[in-house]
């Protein structure tokens, strides 16, 4: 007895369904064995790159916190709310700390913070302020600070709010419209019937 067409078509087509099923899945497993998970892998901190330096230096020297906080997240390769976190620290040892871990040359470091944060170039006996900042910061500990925050940004990931976000809340300081008592029309012809 011949099988029928039908049938040995049928069997063609499983066998090249499985074929195709396990080329596939010799796929997926060599792409696993290539990239590691991610999830276990702490960040890392590579020097700035000319571009990098370049956009934030021009964006200092233009005033743009926006885009100057942007190129360093970007050269951070965070996310934007913790490098707004680092431009925001009033004192400017967040952001000092990051880009002596960004390995930024000094004169363009120090030309950075002076911009962002004045109160840096103050003299205090022969020696600004700033000074005082970045000689109190190794390389090796900024690095180590840095690496910590990007490790605690990774698991704080929905905690901040941008103060420039998308959904962010209404201002609780902005006025708000005063509601009108509204009467009702049948209230007001029973009042004139009386």
């Amino acid at each position: 007895v011949l099988p029928s067409a039908a049938s040995v078509k049928a069997a063609l087509t499983d066998e090249a369904r499985l074929v195709r099923e396990d080329k596939l899945r010799d796929e997926l497993k060599t792409l696993a064995r290539q990239q590691p998970p991610r999830a276990g892998q702490p960040p890392t901190v590579a020097p700035l790159d000319t571009l990098h330096q370049t956009l934030l230096v021009r964006f200092a020297r233009l005033g743009e916190i926006n885009l100057f906080t942007g190129a360093l997240a970007d050269a951070l390769a965070c996310r934007p709310e913790l490098a707004e976190r680092m431009v925001l620290d009033v004192s400017g040892q967040q952001l000092a700390t990051a880009l002596v871990a960004l390995a930024m040359p000094p004169e363009d470091l120090h030309f950075v913070l002076a911009t962002f944060y004045p109160d840096l170039d103050e003299r205090l006996g022969g020696r600004s302020r700033g000074d005082v900042l970045l000689a109190s910061l190794t390389p090796e500990l900024a690095r180590e600070r840095l690496i910590g925050w990007l490790e605690a940004d990774r698991e704080d990931a929905h905690r901040h709010q941008p103060y420039l976000g998308p959904d962010r809340g209404a201002d609780p300081r902005a006025p708000r419209p005063v509601k009108s008592a509204q009467r009702s029309v049948s209230t007001d012809r029973k009042t004139l019937r009386r």
